[in-house]
């Protein structure tokens, strides 16, 4: 229908304080943290939206986790910008990714 059926962004779940202390140490953010796509799953869940068959609008390519839950969620598609600089840390997960959304039959456009 071409219509906005959720938004989402990196942060702490509800009620987790995201205090400077949490943020900048890595050891104590990655654990907590919801990337932007969860986010925007789970605030649909919550608010009773079905996303099977939605586009999902990302500004990187999803990581394997991410993508474990576009699937589960029934995403047909994946946008993102192209030319993403990825870092190098990040490489073996998002083939990983781009691999499970080849199988699981999600489309994955770059614009």
């Amino acid at each position: 229908d071409r219509e906005i059926r959720s938004t989402g962004f990196n942060g702490f779940p509800r009620g987790i304080e995201d205090d400077a202390e949490r943020l900048e140490d890595r050891a104590q953010k990655y654990p907590l943290i919801c990337h932007a796509e969860e986010n925007a799953i789970m605030h649909a869940a919550r608010i009773g939206i079905s996303l099977k068959g939605n586009i999902a609008y990302v500004t990187w390519p999803p990581c394997s986790r991410c993508t474990r839950s576009l699937i589960q969620a029934g995403v047909s598609e994946v946008v993102y910008p192209a030319g993403t600089d990825i870092p190098e840390r990040w490489e073996e997960d998002l083939e990983i990714a781009l691999g499970m959304m080849e199988e699981a039959g999600i489309s994955v456009r770059q614009v």
